[in-house]
């Protein structure tokens, strides 16, 4: 049988000598800087904890916008408030410029800008209102929209044959 000649290490927290125990592999003992779990854990927090983190930023995180202490999260330099107001529009990770889905492109009048409080053509107030599209354009913008109550928006789409059908 052949002896394996492990080489002593010096442990680098309290610079003790220590050899590779049985169930330790001779690579792993190799890359080893630690005699024991308890001086692995000195050497280890001693220099990642306090000003010695290269994280360290005297001790708060702060939002970049509105300068509160945000949350311990370092993907995100604002604070969960800022980071929403900063993330509508174009800043949104999912936003897309040519909107060609109806429904969606609906969606996004209703979410930025409310249901229409007013019919256009006969004033009503009360009932179902919806966005009306005026030139069969779809686009983001609400000048292109006009509020109309149901029936109105039936026959306005009815007396207008170029536009575009859904």
């Amino acid at each position: 049988m052949r002896k394996i000649i492990t080489p002593i290490r010096i442990c680098s927290v309290c610079k003790k000598s220590y050899e590779r125990k049985p169930r330790v592999t001779v690579s792993n003992f190799l890359k080893s800087s630690y005699c024991s779990q308890k001086c692995h854990y000195q050497g280890d927090y001693s220099t990642t904890s306090g000003k010695k983190n290269h994280w360290w930023n005297g001790g708060t995180l702060k939002c970049l916008d509105c300068g509160l202490q945000r949350h311990n999260n370092y993907s995100r330099k604002r604070c969960r408030k800022c980071w929403w107001r900063f993330t509508k529009g174009k800043n949104h990770p999912c936003w897309r410029e040519n909107i060609s889905d109806y429904k969606y492109l609906h969606q996004i009048l209703i979410n930025e800008n409310g249901n229409p409080k007013e019919c256009a053509f006969c004033h009503i107030t009360k009932g179902r209102l919806e966005w009306a599209n005026k030139a069969g354009n779809y686009t983001r913008y609400i000048s292109d929209y006009i509020g109309l109550c149901v029936p109105c928006h039936r026959s306005f789409d009815l007396k207008n044959p170029k536009r575009p059908k859904k």
